[in-house]
């Protein structure tokens, strides 16, 4: 699983390509304007310099491929010599059926969620989101996944209550400016890929 970011205000003009955000960087190779970074041996990320020489972007921050777009990034990274990159199918953002709600034992603010994703497991999270009903269909964030916003989620326990998922907003989404309520999904069925499911 992989995430890409762009941003055309740095000094280099990088597109960044990331694999592992959480491991530290302990050596580099460099050809042309692809810098590869490593740890222990392993590729955990990807920079192309001066990205747009190659193709001029509108956008920055976090970039959702289309085929074009990757088949340009392949081809940056073919001529320097380093392996393609594969389609991803599987961003962690998940379409997740609202199953059961209750409130929090120890805070009322706060509510107990869980989840279907079509996959027969455990979901659960904690959440001050009060904007949809058993039934309803939101977006989450699953285990070990690299968001949007460049920080990793991972699943954790506080107060002795399992959290393997985490609700998006339309901001966390970057799909609007609301971060009050979560994003309620109306189209995708659950265990979709809200980002690369066909709609």
């Amino acid at each position: 699983m992989y995430k890409v970011f762009y941003d055309s205000n740095s000094k280099f003009d990088c597109l960044y390509i990331v694999f592992d955000l959480d491991a530290i960087c302990d050596k580099k190779e460099e050809k042309d304007n692809v810098v590869c970074l490593y740890r222990e041996n392993k590729l955990i990320g990807i920079n192309i310099l001066n990205f747009s020489a190659v193709k001029k972007l509108s956008t920055k921050g976090f970039l959702s491929l289309d085929k074009e777009l990757l088949d340009i990034i392949n081809a940056v990274l073919e001529k320097a010599g380093v392996e393609k990159l594969l389609e991803e199918t599987d961003s962690g953002y998940k379409v997740a059926k609202v199953t059961k709600i209750i409130e929090h034992p120890l805070d009322e603010r706060m509510s107990l969620v869980n989840f279907d994703l079509g996959d027969g497991k455990f979901y659960q999270t904690v959440t001050r989101y009060k904007n949809f009903n058993i039934g309803d269909k939101v977006i989450v964030t699953k285990d070990n996944t690299l968001k949007m916003d460049g920080t990793m989620f991972h699943a954790y326990i506080s107060r002795n209550i399992e959290i393997n998922v985490e609700i998006n907003s339309p901001k966390d989404l970057f799909i609007g400016e609301e971060f009050k309520a979560a994003y309620i999904e109306e189209v995708l069925p659950e265990g979709a890929d809200f980002i690369y499911a066909d709609r």
